[in-house]
């Protein structure tokens, strides 16, 4: 790979991968939208900061897991930070959810649903309510978290690093834009906002004790809109098709589960899966092109001396096309 020479000798080199650039910009994003509205943002001062020490531990990280040799322990490395990135940013979202808007807007997506179905379609799923069919469908909703690093697993099994890659890109460019609409549109989701017209008891097992606990200490109270979880979905089932479509379709009937547990569960209404699903479809045909762009620069950083050295141009064009 041919590259232009660059004057003085890095003792350690910042190489900035498409992902690693994504979530910079949109914790960027954040903190400047933090601090503009910091009357509206209980502890602004401190999220900033947290936005700083993510950022930084994102670009260390990714610094260190890239001069690994072997491809199994890097990829694994790049699962597990950033996957972790994507938990600790969902947290802070919870805590900047009025930060444009001080109200939710489930009113008006309850309004339009039963404008358009003639009842809320969450409400009149709790005619098939029972315990049997709660566990079957809960545990679809928790499996969920286990698919994305089993996802990652199957590619770097039986793929190249380079589709791990792809992947982790899709998948945190997506959750990323569904977190920016949790602001932008707040969302309490049915458990909170139609609260006084579930009528059948929430009764099942093991799994359905798990989402319960999902719901009181992980979920966003507004952050329903759209549906990260069925966002992710179609990127984890895009993922396995392109890897082969035996995989996809394997995948499908999980899938469609997992759409349906969202609802069935109380966890988001039909709007936020359509619109999850329509959204990741979008970010999905965006993600290559943002790749093959993003993917020309690489930022390298002298830490001894404090020197920024500037940006370099990746001429090998085969690579480009291989990165995605």
């Amino acid at each position: 790979m041919g590259r232009r020479s660059l004057s003085g000798v890095s003792k350690f080199e910042v190489e900035l991968k498409t992902v690693d650039i994504i979530l910079i910009v949109f914790l960027a994003s954040m903190t400047t939208l933090e601090i503009l509205f910091r009357t509206n943002v209980s502890g602004w001062g401190l999220l900033v900061i947290e936005n700083v020490a993510i950022g930084f531990t994102v670009i260390m990280m990714s610094s260190i897991i890239r001069k690994v040799h072997s491809p199994v322990l890097r990829s694994t490395g790049n699962i597990v930070l950033y996957l972790g990135t994507l938990s600790a940013v969902y947290n802070e979202m919870g805590r900047i959810i009025h930060l444009i808007f001080p109200h939710f807007h489930d009113a008006s997506i309850n309004n339009m649903e039963t404008a358009l179905f003639g009842i809320q379609p969450t409400v009149w799923m709790q005619r098939f309510t029972s315990p049997s069919i709660t566990e079957f469908m809960m545990f679809a909703y928790v499996v969920y978290a286990l698919l994305l690093p089993v996802v990652a697993v199957i590619l770097l099994r039986r793929g190249t690093e380079r589709e791990i890659e792809r992947y982790l890109t899709e998948l945190v460019f997506t959750n990323l834009v569904c977190y920016t609409f949790y602001f932008m549109i707040p969302v309490a989701g049915p458990s909170r906002a139609l609260v006084a017209e579930r009528i059948v008891p929430v009764q099942g097992y093991f799994f359905t004790a798990i989402s319960e606990y999902m719901v009181r200490s992980v979920h966003l109270n507004g952050g329903a809109f759209p549906s990260a979880h069925c966002a992710a979905t179609v990127v984890m089932f895009a993922a396995l098709y392109r890897h082969g479509r035996h995989w996809g379709i394997a995948f499908l009937p999980m899938a469609l589960l997992i759409f349906i547990s969202t609802v069935y569960g109380w966890f988001h209404y039909v709007s936020d899966v359509v619109c999850g699903i329509g959204l990741a479809a979008l970010c999905l045909r965006i993600a290559p092109a943002l790749q093959r762009s993003l993917s020309r620069w690489y930022l390298r950083i002298n830490l001894v001396t404090g020197r920024t050295v500037s940006p370099e141009v990746v001429h090998d064009k085969q690579v480009l096309e291989e990165t995605v």
